[in-house]
């Protein structure tokens, strides 16, 4: 008996401890939901572009809950395009009121994927809420290349979202 008390003691301590579980910051991720809206009707759009779908680099996207994410929350920062497909389709209308649909390979941090594969790991990736209400790490918990930045403030976010989260910091070692 005193054997079983003494094991569920320690599964007790270890699994009650706060920052004793990895969470897993900068493990790929994929989005459940990419942005969309339909292509306009006055252009004809390259295939694979009938819907205008991808991400938009000067935005920041989190998606909570992410299930592939051990932190249940994933991050998209400086992409541009669906990462699913490879691809942005741009939307232009010149002065003349034409527009324009063109396609091209999807961009990470401003550089086009060299390779075949679909991740980019530098911009969408697992991440931490690390201060702020609900976070679930803290700063130190972000690992090396990673800092605990600042990227909603309530408002206008909710409150629930504003906060610090644990990014990929640029080639100057700052927050993006």
């Amino acid at each position: 008996m005193r054997t079983s008390h003494a094991l569920t003691l320690i599964l007790v301590l270890s699994s009650g401890a706060p920052g004793c579980i990895d969470p897993g910051v900068g493990e790929p991720f994929s989005p459940e939901q990419v942005p969309s809206a339909p292509a306009p009707l006055d252009a004809v759009p390259p295939p694979g572009c009938e819907t205008i779908t991808g991400f938009n680099p000067s935005e920041k996207y989190i998606e909570s809950p992410a299930l592939q994410c051990r932190s249940r929350i994933g991050i998209v920062l400086d992409f541009e395009g669906n990462p699913r497909k490879g691809f942005v389709c741009r939307v232009e209308t010149d002065a003349m009121g034409v527009t324009t649909i063109t396609k091209e390979s999807a961009t990470c941090r401003g550089a086009p994927n060299e390779g075949a594969s679909l991740e980019y790991p530098e911009c969408i990736y697992c991440t931490c809420k690390c201060d702020g209400l609900n976070a679930r790490c803290g700063p130190s918990d972000c690992p090396d290349g990673f800092g605990c930045c600042e990227l909603f403030q309530a408002p206008p976010f909710p409150v629930g979202l504003a906060g610090s989260y644990c990014v990929r910091l640029n080639e100057a070692g700052e927050c993006p």
